[in-house]
């Protein structure tokens, strides 16, 4: 008898839906097939590997994808495309809209349906408040349920609405305006929030709907399609440098600092640096970058980059700045330069810095989280490495 053997609630729950579904991918099923609204390359790149693997075991993945809203991008697509057996592309013109989020898995041993509220973005995965109900089904007795869900999306294939996802109809259905660029959209609905939290920030008032730490997703590969989009749509540069090209293989997506005395509160005469131990950069230089060597004029000698920041204050607003990153070799010392780091922090609280999704014109994310916020703890979890003779901990995620 099928039986619903738990309830996602991301992110407050152990396993977000991006787990639920890479455990099923990996869990011996023989057939996938979905039913989403929306579909992004963001969302794609953390299956990716996992369905890959899927189908070299003789797994069949098919895809029912909806173009309302402009939301499914064309890298979203053609990733899919790429990777899935088949993917087929939805569209009813007018008020309805296809909006299911259904994953049906099935095999000898039964099958398994994950139904929610997660498109197959990497913000629905991970990040957003979502909902997802995990259901088993038993072989033969729950056969009409496997059977009624899988219809429906046969219904969907079978009716004049979907169409295969060829790369003839996914340059047809980009001219028509259905497909967006996906690094275009992402920079224009962020455009569009930065605008509205900092007018909001610059009332002065105490924010009705306070900033707060967000959960992070795991550091994945970009896939080709994701690089290709953000090169060719690249954003103008806001601080008179080169917008950076996005790194695709970086180990990490997060860096999680507990800061220290010198690293928090304004003191006059001192440099408001952020002091990241030199064993975290060690851990993963590709995650801070290349630092270029500098030779001052008295013969001191160090490593600096400016890396584009946008800094999410405690006030609401947003700022984008570039800030310093540089190491000092002679007192083993490596720094990140930011008042805004130092005003929003006090001793004890955590930093994170988040690699940015591509296309947006800056490297990292920075924001300053005090124990009060809701998501302290997880982000304190990550900062698990000591540091000799200090309260300090650092850790990647």
């Amino acid at each position: 008898m099928s039986r619903i053997v738990r309830i996602v609630s991301q992110p407050w729950t152990p396993t977000r839906v991006g787990d639920e579904l890479l455990e099923a991918l990996g869990d011996g099923y023989s057939t996938l097939t979905a039913s989403v609204g929306f579909v992004n390359a963001s969302g794609v790149r953390h299956l990716a590997a996992a369905l890959e693997a899927f189908r070299t075991r003789g797994g069949h993945a098919t895809f029912v994808v909806g173009l309302d809203g402009k939301i499914t991008s064309e890298a979203g697509v053609r990733a899919l495309a790429r990777i899935a057996d088949e993917v087929w592309l939805f569209r009813h013109p007018g008020r309805p809209l296809f909006h299911p989020k259904t994953y049906v898995f099935d095999g000898r041993d039964g099958g398994l349906a994950l139904i929610g509220s997660a498109n197959l973005t990497e913000s629905a995965l991970w990040v957003n408040y979502e909902d997802l109900a995990v259901l088993e089904l038993a072989p033969g007795e729950d056969q009409t349920i496997l059977d009624d869900l899988r219809g429906a999306i046969q219904y969907l294939k079978d009716g004049p609405n979907a169409h295969v996802a060829t790369g003839d109809l996914i340059d047809k259905v980009k001219k028509q305006g259905l497909l967006p660029n996906e690094a275009e959209s992402r920079r224009r609905q962020h455009e569009e929030e930065v605008t509205r939290d900092t007018a909001s920030a610059d009332e002065g008032d105490t924010p009705l709907f306070p900033p707060s730490a967000v959960a992070v997703p795991p550091a994945v590969p970009l896939l080709p399609e994701e690089t290709d989009d953000a090169v060719r749509w690249p954003p103008a540069p806001r601080t008179g440098r080169t917008p950076v090209i996005p790194r695709a293989g970086v180990a990490h997506s997060i860096f999680v600092l507990r800061l220290g005395r010198r690293d928090s509160g304004v003191r006059p005469g001192y440099s408001p640096d952020v002091f990241i131990p030199v064993a975290a950069r060690n851990r993963d230089r590709d995650f801070w970058g290349d630092l270029e060597p500098v030779i001052t004029d008295d013969g001191n000698e160090y490593e600096e980059r400016y890396a584009e920041i946008e800094f999410r204050r405690l006030s609401g607003a947003i700022e984008q700045e570039s800030r310093r990153l540089y190491f000092y070799p002679r007192r083993d010392e490596f720094r990140l330069n930011s008042r805004q780091v130092h005003e929003d922090a006090d001793e004890g609280d955590l930093l994170s810095i988040e690699l940015a999704p591509p296309g947006l014109g800056f490297e990292y994310t920075a924001r300053v989280i005090k124990p009060s916020d809701p998501l302290f703890e997880r982000y304190d979890a990550v900062a698990n490495e000591p540091v000799r003779n200090s309260d300090k901990r650092w850790g990647y995620a």
